[in-house]
């Protein structure tokens, strides 16, 4: 789930398609946890690290900046 919702992300900012998005693991529900992704953007792989910003409820809120 992480990396279907990453890759979106990125794709919806970049304005290019993500053709393909993998993360290391899941993402920690709690602030301050860090997950690392590839993306694959244009045939080039892009890394990426996703970091959880805050925990709202049941929603989880994070960053993705280059890695």
């Amino acid at each position: 789930m992480l990396a279907r919702t990453v890759g979106e992300q990125v794709t919806a900012s970049m304005g290019r398609p993500v053709e393909t998005t993998t993360c290391d693991g899941e993402l920690a529900p709690r602030p301050g946890a860090v997950q690392t992704c590839t993306l694959t953007v244009g045939g080039e792989q892009l890394p990426a690290r996703v970091t959880v910003t805050s925990v709202e409820g049941g929603l989880v809120n994070f960053s993705i900046a280059d890695a």
